[in-house]
Formats: C-alpha cells, sequence, structure tokens
C-alpha cells in the first residue's frame, strides 16, 4: 500500500515503467499513480498509438483514477545527442501530439519538448545490456537529469 508511511518517508517518486497495454496490472499501476507520463518516439505512427492510448486512459479516468493527471509526452529516441531542438519533421510529430493530446485532457501542450532522451550513443550502445545512466556517459547522464528536471517541474518537485 503506497500511502503507508513506509514509503512516504523514503520515496518522493516512484516510477513505474510499464508497456501501454491496459492489463489488469497496468490498470492496477495507474489507481496507484499521481502522473501519467507517456515515452514515445517521434513518428507518425508511434504519435498515433500515443493519442489513442491517452485518450483510452482519459476515458477511463473518472471511474478508475479521477486524480490522474497527465504529466505529459517525454520524446523518446529523437535525433542528435546533444541537439537541444528537434528535427523539423519530429517538430512536426510533436505538435500533432500536441493538439491530439492537449484537447482531450484540456491542457495547453502536452510533449515535454525538454525532456527529450536521443538516440544514438550511449544510450544504442547499451540497450538491453546495461544502464547508460550508470556508466561512463555523461552525455547521457545529462540527458537523463534533464528528462528529470522537466518531471520534477511537472509534479511539483524542487529540481
Amino acid at each position: 500500500h503506497l500511502q503507508m508511511p513506509y514509503f512516504q518517508d523514503r520515496y518522493k517518486v516512484i516510477i513505474i515503467d510499464a508497456p501501454p497495454r491496459m492489463t489488469t496490472g497496468f490498470i492496477n499501476a495507474l489507481c496507484a499513480s499521481t502522473h501519467l507520463f507517456i515515452p514515445a518516439i517521434l513518428d507518425q505512427m508511434t504519435a498515433e498509438a500515443a493519442t489513442f492510448f491517452a485518450k483510452q486512459v482519459r476515458d477511463m479516468a473518472p471511474g478508475l483514477f479521477p486524480n490522474l493527471v497527465l504529466g505529459g509526452v517525454i520524446p523518446s529516441r529523437t535525433s542528435g545527442l546533444t541537439n537541444t531542438t528537434l528535427k523539423a519533421e519530429e517538430m512536426a510529430v510533436a505538435d500533432f501530439i500536441d493538439r491530439q493530446i492537449s484537447a482531450t485532457w484540456k491542457r495547453p501542450s502536452a510533449v515535454l519538448r525538454n525532456a527529450k532522451i536521443p538516440n544514438g550513443e550511449p544510450f544504442a550502445s547499451v540497450s538491453g545490456t546495461d544502464i547508460a545512466y550508470l556508466g561512463d556517459h555523461a552525455e547521457a547522464r545529462a540527458r537523463i537529469k534533464a528528462m528529470g528536471d522537466a518531471v520534477s517541474g511537472v509534479i511539483g518537485l524542487p529540481v
């Protein structure tokens, strides 16, 4: 039970990383959550899946998780490791996601553009075998910290 003092005294944030499938376990995770962040590759197929998923969750929210807040969409596997901007194609998809999800969740913007997780080294070299953040990859740590700072800002924690 996540509201027990044992957990509240030890953890400010618990992140549940789960595939976006409406299984019983996933629905239980949403019921225990305060915020939903959706990682999404900025291509059209993923954008349509992410917007459909966000609509599914929103439709279920009143009965199952009325206090769940959409924290935002985190761009994943974007171009350029150190590039602070997205490519034109990625920007167009991010704009599409913003229009679709913002309308569903009644918010001005959904995509956390400053929280992007880029594709390429060092992420690609350790995929499935290691954790880039823990290795000797300063740029990976910087990108993950930027994502963490963006998430912290959304949920109201000091950065």
